[in-house]
């Protein structure tokens, strides 16, 4: 909760100064130690490692307070926290299911490192069982029930970490071009130009590893974002599909492609 709350302010930074960067006119230097600043804040596998961490520890308390009776299972399924109390047995296994929880959170830690299109999906929790049959198995039926609902909601968790970083890896892209426009006289023709004086590395697109598309010509930056294909190679149904507002593509498409407006 905290990171995704942090995640939105960040992001209206990130607009701030893109809007900034259409008019400013500081110098080139001035405007470097302000990359220099921002870079600072680049370090979203540190803090989703941070939030994971803390979630799982939640998570751990609570089914030892599931187990003693300080807690029903209502307070993981939603609703009163009140009523009949779980305990130990066949049906329940504190032990095992922490155990289980430690290897889903291990399993999405992991992820971190990963490029999108080779994240392991977490969302199937017979995944982390030795046996399909032991996943099938009544026994610990409530703690797999609990596990499954964490499931869920961690599958979530590392894209919208990928969407979130997004805006700061763009923005500091275009800082980076406002500075060496600022002391070149133009726009570099390529991204690897901006490396070392102006960025520390070359600019990687958080969805594919790759390098951010760019285009000194069309004067933009671009994500491949979930679709992982640039946009000129969607067919027209995914155009069709993207383009629909009503899904959440179409409000992320202002973070995946800037328009260099200087």
């Amino acid at each position: 909760m905290f990171y995704l709350a942090g995640a939105k302010i960040e992001q209206s930074g990130c607009a701030v100064m893109r809007d900034f960067l259409k008019t400013t006119s500081l110098d080139a230097e001035t405007l470097k130690s302000c990359l220099v600043e921002l870079t600072t804040h680049d370090s979203v596998k540190e803090t989703l490692t941070k939030a994971l961490r803390s979630d799982y520890a939640s998570l751990k308390n609570g089914i030892d307070a599931l187990a003693d009776g300080r807690l029903d299972i209502a307070f993981f399924i939603g609703g009163s926290i009140t009523g009949e109390k779980t305990k130990p047995g066949y049906d329940f296994k504190p032990n095992a299911t922490k155990r289980l929880l430690a290897k889903m959170y291990g399993a999405v830690i992991e992820n971190l490192d990963r490029d999108f299109a080779d994240l392991t999906d977490i969302s199937d929790v017979s995944t982390f069982f030795d046996d399909r049959q032991a996943f099938n198995s009544h026994r610990n039926s409530i703690g797999k029930m609990i596990c499954e609902i964490v499931a869920k909601n961690l599958a979530r968790f590392v894209p919208v970490g990928y969407k979130n970083h997004l805006p700061l890896v763009m923005t500091e892209v275009l800082l980076a071009l406002k500075c060496y426009k600022l002391q070149y006289g133009e726009l570099p023709d390529s991204l690897q130009e901006l490396v070392p004086e102006f960025l520390s590395g070359l600019p990687i697109d958080p969805y594919n590893g790759k390098l951010l598309t760019y285009s000194k010509e069309d004067k933009i930056i671009y994500s491949v974002g979930e679709e992982l294909k640039p946009l000129d190679e969607l067919t027209t149904e995914e155009l069709i599909q993207f383009m629909d507002p009503r899904k959440q593509t179409f409000w992320d498409f202002a973070d995946r492609m800037i328009n260099i407006e200087f």
